[in-house]
């Protein structure tokens, strides 16, 4: 008879585990979560989206944001689930996003539409970004000084021109130094600025390699990441927008044992650069120029193969954008025909700036049999100087 009681008891107990399973599954809902309410300027937030059941079936959501950027593409998981004789689901999508501005930013409101018809719409979050003092800088020092401050990791991002007041069309060398004193363990440009005001050429920077220099007794390692040589289209102020780099380091954990030299954790962090200002002075009054830059004409000698045209072949070359360059004229007309016949533009982009040659091939029909002389060609270039 005792046993048999006991057997009771023990069968409820079992029952109740059971059932208060089943109905804590039950409590699950679909839910949108960040993992800070407070987040610097360059730092990042991630944004969680977990959908239960009908709205599992969701292939992609858009998060509503207001001043923050997603970065890349969501990472998705999906679970299955079968209790009590019931599937339950689970899908979720993580985000990582990084502030446009200091000031405050929202996540949500987030509108689901679930199958057979449900529609669930989930609450906005808001979010606190923090101004930053070295935010509008691309000084390193300032930089650095202003992260050891505010006890953040030592990396960020500097922009620099070879020069800001130029030409309209005039050649500009920008470049994105990427300057760290963490362990870092991999980085990829996150945030590419669009250069609607420039002509843009990328140049090559493989074969750069990281130096190490000192700011402050703080031994710091820089690395150019990005180099691109600008032609402004317009003249005026213009501005090169920021660049985002996104980075994973190596950050020492402290626990105050013997083994604090082996333990760590790898965190990701966003940093961009601060945009820089390039005044772009009009082209003078005058004559047409073919080209704004450093820019030298080569000549061929004329050739005339078995009574044919006289060939000459003229080439442009230098620091400058030759891609819409008219040909070389003659300073007077020749006597024949002239045919003028465009060859491949070639870039160069491995230096520390974009040098290009543009060639043509002057073919010449003379009008009249015996000598012929070819007239002299030239082209007006208008240099840096003026």
């Amino acid at each position: 008879m005792k046993n048999s009681k006991s057997l009771r008891v023990a069968a409820a107990a079992i029952f109740f585990v059971f059932n208060f399973s089943f109905e804590i599954r039950n409590l699950w809902s679909n839910e949108l979560s960040v993992d800070k309410r407070t987040m610097q300027l360059d730092d990042t937030v991630t944004i969680t989206v977990m959908l239960e059941d009908a709205f599992a079936s969701i292939d992609s959501v858009k998060v509503p944001l207001r001043n923050l950027v997603i970065e890349g593409e969501p990472s998705v998981s999906s679970e299955f689930d079968f209790i009590n004789g019931r599937t339950s689901r689970r899908k979720t999508f993580r985000y990582t996003a990084h502030a446009t501005a200091p000031g405050g930013a929202l996540v949500g409101p987030l509108t689901l539409h679930g199958a057979g018809g449900q529609v669930e719409t989930l609450a906005p979050i808001a979010i606190q970004v923090l101004p930053d003092a070295a935010a509008g800088s691309n000084d390193p020092v300032k930089i650095l000084r202003e992260l050891m401050a505010t006890n953040r990791d030592a990396i960020f991002l500097v922009a620099s021109a070879d020069k800001t007041a130029v030409f309209e069309g005039e050649e500009v060398i920008v470049t994105w130094t990427l300057y760290n004193a963490t362990s870092v363990q991999q980085y990829a440009i996150g945030e590419i600025p669009k250069l609607e005001d420039f002509w843009t050429e990328e140049l090559d920077i493989r074969g750069e390699q990281p130096q190490q220099v000192m700011f402050g007794g703080m031994v710091v390692q820089k690395l150019p990441i990005r180099r691109v040589a600008l032609f402004p289209l317009r003249s005026g102020s213009l501005t090169v927008p920021p660049m985002g780099v996104n980075a994973s380091i190596m950050k020492r954990i402290r626990t105050g044992s013997p083994f604090d030299l082996f333990e760590g954790m790898e965190i990701d962090v966003h940093r961009r650069s601060a945009s820089l200002n390039i005044h772009a002075r009009p082209i003078p009054a005058g004559a047409p120029i073919a080209a704004v830059g450093e820019v030298m004409m080569r000549c061929g000698t004329p050739v005339q193969r078995n009574g044919g045209p006289v060939s000459l072949n003229v080439a442009l070359s230098g620091r400058a954008n030759l891609r819409g360059a008219a040909p070389p004229a003659f300073e007077h007309p020749a006597k024949g025909s002239v045919q003028i016949i465009d060859q491949p533009l070639n870039v160069d982009r491995r230096h520390d700036d974009a040098t290009m040659t543009r060639r043509w091939e002057y073919l010449i029909f003379p009008s009249d049999s015996g000598s012929f002389k070819v007239p002299a060609l030239s082209a007006t270039v208008l240099t840096p100087a003026g």
